[in-house]
């Protein structure tokens, strides 16, 4: 295999498990959340879309859960795997609109996008377990 194709696969596999490739985002009903608001969620998920929009691999590998940078770290690592992706990552400038929890799981939609960054607790902090779509 090429450097250039598995660096792709390893981009492919990095959007794919963050979940934040994309491109045009289809158009979808408002997602309608309950809960009660956490600002120290939304706060973590505005660093891991804005990480993505900057293209600052640290930010994004910083806000993710140890269970997505696991994955990443069987394909060259958080960093690499994350900067690998900057290519066929839609860049969104999103900004928060809402965050909710409910049953320990944070949710958190963005103004003017269907996306939702889900967030688990990881000792005691706000971790990125799915950067939505």
């Amino acid at each position: 295999m090429t450097a250039r194709l598995a660096r792709c696969a390893v981009a492919t596999l990095c959007a794919t498990a963050l979940s934040s490739c994309g491109g045009e985002e289809p158009a979808s009903k408002p997602v309608k959340l309950t809960g009660r608001p956490d600002p120290a969620a939304a706060r973590v998920a505005q660093q891991y879309v804005d990480g993505y929009f900057d293209q600052n691999a640290k930010h994004v590998c910083s806000a993710l859960a140890s269970k997505v940078r696991k994955q990443l770290d069987e394909h060259g690592g958080c960093l690499k795997a994350v900067e690998d992706s900057f290519p066929v990552v839609f860049r969104e400038n999103l900004k928060v609109a809402r965050s909710y929890v409910k049953q320990g799981v944070a949710s958190v939609t963005f103004r003017g996008s269907p996306r939702v960054v889900t967030l688990r607790q990881e000792n005691g902090h706000w971790k990125v377990v799915d950067g939505g779509t």
